[in-house]
């Protein structure tokens, strides 16, 4: 008898330290399924930092499945992809879906970027990576994607920049606003020397405000090329923090950036509130998935 407790007691044990479908979490039950973004007619992108993928194991991929199947976007440019062999389960669980996970990341951390796309529509060409021994200014090496959607042309850039900071470039490599600023300056010289008339897209956690005034504004550098360039989520980040990306309305820091090849084909921008899916909200959310929430964009290339 002793040693059926014993050996109850234990698999209780287990249950509580896999942190996965037990008493004290159960498996969530949300409506993810009824979110849905993406058109037959439009190029649809989005940009996606899910916080140390995968937060709860197989609940999570389990969640995040669902939630990609439901939106029915193109291209998805991830952040936070901590493990590979969970990342490759997600990909198995998408019929028509694959996916490429980048290789650098520095300080010993393994929370890479990577891509998920739809082979129905996106025809893969190419990926690489780019600064990857400039540390200082990318923490994790930007991802290229060299892709086509229905025969058009597309070159993406999934970028994870330095967190943190006071608000304020310091006059020192190593601080942090001063890093992504650096970060900034450096992508707008591969894209005007490698890219000066394709259609390129910039996007990820850029873990900044876009709309700061110039002096702490990291990336103004495109701001003030508003010829060149546009980011098309500025009127998210100057409005409401209902729709703010990060901390259920803490800060926008999640942006997506066109060339100006691409500001005729600007269809939506959005941010998506997939916490609005969960019984639990907010809460449920950010405890299976994430801090950050998706920000969107449809392109009209018929226009």
């Amino acid at each position: 008898m002793k040693n059926i407790i014993l050996i109850g007691i234990i698999s209780l044990l287990i249950m509580i330290s896999c942190g996965e479908n037990n008493i004290y979490h159960p498996t969530p039950d949300p409506s993810v399924d009824s979110v849905s973004y993406g058109t037959e007619a439009t190029f649809d992108i989005m940009t996606w930092n899910i916080q140390n993928y995968p937060k709860f194991a197989t609940t999570t991929n389990n969640l995040v499945s669902r939630i990609i199947e439901s939106l029915k976007i193109d291209l998805i440019a991830l952040q936070e992809i901590e493990s590979n062999a969970y990342f490759q389960l997600l990909i198995d669980s998408l019929p028509g879906w694959n996916g490429i996970r980048s290789t650098t990341a520095h300080g010993g951390e393994d929370l890479l970027v990577a891509y998920i796309y739809n082979t129905s529509s996106i025809s893969f060409q190419n990926s690489y990576e780019i600064y990857e021994n400039n540390s200082i200014a990318f923490p994790r090496a930007p991802f290229v994607i060299e892709c086509t959607w229905k025969g058009i042309s597309v070159v993406v850039i999934n970028n994870h920049l330095k967190c943190c900071g006071n608000g304020i470039i310091e006059d020192d490599e190593w601080d942090e606003e001063k890093r992504r600023q650096a970060a900034s300056e450096s992508l707008q010289v591969f894209i005007d020397s490698t890219y000066p008339s394709d259609r390129v897209i910039v996007l990820g956690d850029l873990n900044d405000k876009i709309n700061d005034p110039q002096y702490q504004n990291v990336f103004w550098n495109f701001i003030e090329d508003d010829l060149d360039y546009s980011f098309v989520d500025m009127s998210i980040a100057e409005g409401s923090n209902f729709w703010w990306s990060w901390g259920d309305g803490s800060s926008h820091m999640d942006h997506i950036l066109v060339t100006n090849e691409l500001f005729t084909n600007i269809l939506d921008v959005q941010t998506l509130r997939l916490q609005d899916s969960f019984d639990g909200g907010w809460n449920e959310y950010n405890l299976y998935i994430s801090d950050h929430v998706p920000v969107a964009m449809q392109l009209d290339f018929t226009k």
